[in-house]
C-alpha cells in the first residue's frame, strides 16, 4: 500500500474506537489489556491518544496520557499498527500528530520499552530525529521481578526531549 493511493486520516480517539483498538492490540502481539481499558483511553484520554484510519479502516492506534506530576510530558502507553499497514511510518505519524496537537506545554515524550523491542526503539529514535530532539534509553523502570508471577521482560525508560524548533514547526502546521 502506498500513501498516494490510500487516504490516511489521523485523529484523536473516541470511546467507540475501544473495541477496534482492543482487537488490534491482540492481533498485533501487544500486551492486550481489557476492553474496558481501551474504552476508557478512547474516551477519557482522547486528547493524548490517537487512531489512524486508511480508507475508513482502523490501521493503528496510540494510547497515552499527560504524566500527572509532569504535565509537560506525554507518556505513551501503547502503539499498535495493523499488520497490513506496517512499514509505512504510520506509528511515527500518529506520535507526531499527538505532539503537534497537544498543549504548547508538551516538551517531552516518554515510554517504557523492553530492551529486546528493537522496533519500538527505532520508532522513538525516528521521532526524536524528525523533531531534532535529544533522546535517551536509560534507566530500568521495572525489572522482571516486578511482573511476577507472570513472565515479562524488564521495561526501560525511553525519553525524547525537550522538543526544539522542529516540534514548534510541526505545531505551527496544525
Amino acid at each position: 500500500m502506498s500513501e498516494n493511493s490510500n487516504r490516511i486520516i489521523i485523529g484523536h480517539s473516541k470511546a467507540s474506537d475501544g473495541t477496534a483498538m482492543h482487537k488490534m492490540a491482540g492481533l498485533s502481539g501487544l500486551d492486550q489489556n481489557s476492553l474496558y481499558y481501551y474504552l476508557l483511553f478512547g474516551k477519557y484520554f482522547a486528547k493524548t491518544s490517537a487512531v489512524a484510519r486508511i480508507n475508513g479502516q482502523m490501521a493503528g492506534f496510540v494510547t497515552g496520557f499527560a504524566a500527572p506530576e509532569r504535565p509537560d510530558t506525554l507518556f505513551i502507553w501503547q502503539v499498535g499498527v495493523g499488520s497490513d499497514f506496517r512499514g509505512q511510518g504510520l506509528a511515527r505519524q500518529m506520535l507526531l500528530y499527538l505532539i503537534k496537537s497537544s498543549a504548547a506545554s508538551c516538551k517531552y515524550l516518554e515510554a517504557t520499552v523492553n530492551p529486546s523491542n528493537k522496533a519500538s526503539q527505532a520508532l522513538f529514535r525516528s521521532v526524536a530525529k524528525q523533531l531534532e530532539a535529544d533522546w535517551e534509553f536509560s534507566e530500568q523502570v521495572f525489572s522482571e521481578k516486578d511482573f511476577l508471577p507472570t513472565v515479562h521482560e524488564a521495561e526501560r525508560l525511553f525519553c525524547i526531549g525537550p522538543f526544539g524548533s522542529k516540534a514548534q514547526d510541526h505545531k505551527a502546521e496544525t
